[in-house]
């Protein structure tokens, strides 16, 4: 992914320069289409009462309006687009750790590890980011009434009521287990789907369309939430209750930071259906702005390369 032809003359350098700059452009796609489904994903996961995702959004619309479903919006918009590249340029390195020099000699299982690789370094860039995001699109009241008044009122009021640890390290443990096996999913996905598509066309990789590109992006994005998704829930759980509201308290001799009990009310109270709901709009998320997000990475890959030839002749 995103390799083309001329790159045998880039440096270590160039190479981060590139990943890091394409990875934000589609970061950028990414998180403008997938945000109004993260909103509803969220509402339902921190529901107290089984709704299902057309009364979730009748709600919001009928008592909030159609603004709410980009509440919570500017953290994940100045900061995913960043974590995005972060991603994909650790993903990038890891497969040149790995010794990969082309696309045909990358394998599926390289991409799981390169996949889990991206995910574990993310995970410090984005916990801090899913609490203040999370904390605010919990909220239903109107601006006015509601306790946090934007991301940095919500970054103020957590570090000095809760302490800045709170803040960075909040639900970091299950943050670590969702991304190390949700991109391991998502570029697994996407590799392996991409190339039967290639297959099924009977041309190259370098071959395929931008409809291709999505379509792998989309089924990437769904085998990113099929192995992640019981561990969001529990994140989004951890990282929403207050300090003094604690609901999951630690295991006396594991440092799980609430994930055991946790985990267990779940089971109890709701069964299977406590790890999954909120699913549906997830799906629909993860196929639409991931579809997105590997469209634009891949053409900005290409663009790039382009301009980098051109500057090269």
């Amino acid at each position: 992914m995103g390799e083309t032809v001329g790159e045998e003359d880039m440096t270590h350098i160039q190479y981060m320069v590139k990943d890091f700059a394409c990875g934000t452009f589609a970061g950028i796609f990414q998180t403008l289409s997938g945000h109004p489904f993260d909103s509803l994903k969220v509402r339902m996961q921190t529901s107290k009462v089984r709704i299902s995702l057309t009364q979730c959004v009748k709600g919001i619309v009928k008592n909030e309006g159609l603004i709410s479903f980009y509440r919570g919006l500017t953290p994940p918009l100045c900061t995913i687009p960043i974590v995005n590249a972060i991603v994909m340029s650790s993903y990038e390195l890891c497969k040149r750790i790995l010794g990969v020099e082309s696309e045909d000699d990358f394998t599926f299982q390289q991409s799981l590890y390169a996949g889990m690789f991206a995910g574990f370094v993310n995970s410090f860039v984005i916990s801090p980011v899913e609490l203040v995001k999370c904390r605010l699109q919990v909220q239903t009241d109107s601006m006015k009434r509601a306790y946090y008044k934007g991301p940095i009122d919500c970054c103020m009021k957590v570090v000095r009521e809760e302490g800045l640890s709170v803040l960075m390290t909040s639900g970091l443990i299950s943050t670590i287990l969702r991304e190390t096996f949700c991109y391991a999913g998502q570029f697994g996905g996407y590799f392996l789907f991409k190339r039967a598509l290639a297959q099924f066309h009977g041309c190259s990789l370098d071959e395929l369309g931008h409809s291709s590109y999505f379509l792998s992006g989309g089924v990437g994005g769904l085998c990113c939430w099929l192995t992640s998704y019981p561990q969001d829930i529990v994140k989004t759980k951890l990282q929403t209750q207050k300090v003094g509201q604690i609901k999951y308290p630690r295991h006396p001799t594991i440092p799980d930071e609430g994930i055991i009990s946790c985990v267990k009310e779940i089971w109890v109270k709701e069964g299977t259906y406590g790890f999954w709901k909120g699913f549906t709009p997830c799906a629909i998320r993860a196929f639409w702005a991931n579809g997105f997000m590997f469209s634009a990475y891949e053409f900005a890959c290409y663009e790039y390369d382009k301009f980098f030839k051109g500057t090269k002749e």
